[in-house]
């Protein structure tokens, strides 16, 4: 029989075998470490939107999240809530690439390269503490 979890008022169905397969989750996650009985229905009071990506890293150990950073926000946050570090960190660090950005003095050595060079050239720099 499947664990039913009403989250928010959304039910979503699995098994005792997905939330105890994976040992590190295991340990950690608030999920894992509830006393579930197979088909009893347990209610999570959490927005159920990005409660999918969740029950697929309990699945998988792993989690494809699309969208923008607003999205990923979200989805760390209820990672976060879940007790979920490894996904925390997964998206941190996606978080982190998409956050490039030029610092004020290397844009002004650009614009003096541009203007005082004779051959055309791409010179890209990235500022890793954003």
């Amino acid at each position: 029989m499947p664990v039913v979890l009403n989250v928010g008022g959304t039910k979503f169905y699995t098994s005792l075998e997905t939330l105890m397969k994976n040992p590190g989750l295991r340990e950690k996650s608030m999920l894992a470490e509830m006393n579930f009985v197979e088909g009893e229905e347990v209610f999570i009071d959490r927005d159920p939107t990005h409660f999918s990506y969740i029950l697929n890293y309990h699945r998988d150990g792993a989690v494809n999240v699309n969208g923008g950073g607003s999205i990923r926000a979200q989805i760390k946050r209820e990672a976060q809530f879940y007790g979920l570090e490894n996904l925390v960190q997964h998206i941190e660090f996606n978080l982190s690439r998409g956050l490039w950005r030029l610092s004020r003095p290397k844009f002004s050595k650009i614009l003096r390269l541009i203007h005082t060079s004779r051959y055309p050239f791409l010179e890209i720099f990235i500022d890793h503490n954003v």
